[in-house]
């Protein structure tokens, strides 16, 4: 049993007690107006994603794209390039 002695006491008790019940009808009136909490009280292909509201999943497609690699031209300049190097080494000695 709460024994509360003076009346400045019971008015915090007052609001104490005001306050918890304003407190309790937010929380029910934000559960109340959720759409979903589980993925099964979605339809068919959607989830329940966390804002509490059912979403389509979406479909992800992966388009393959292929590269031809052509080191032709790479290769020729690296080959010039050696080519070029050996006749400065050559024209040095």
């Amino acid at each position: 049993m709460l024994l509360i002695r003076s009346r400045k006491g019971v008015a915090w008790a007052g609001v104490f007690a005001f306050l918890v019940i304003i407190a309790g009808v937010v929380m029910f009136s934000n559960v109340s107006s959720r759409e979903c909490s589980k993925d099964a009280q979605c339809g068919e292909n959607k989830y329940c994603g966390s804002d509490f509201s059912c979403h389509q999943i979406p479909v992800i497609t992966i388009k393959k794209t292929e590269y031809q690699n052509d080191f032709v031209t790479p290769s020729a300049i690296v080959g010039v390039a050696i080519v070029i190097a050996a006749l400065v080494l050559k024209k040095r000695q």
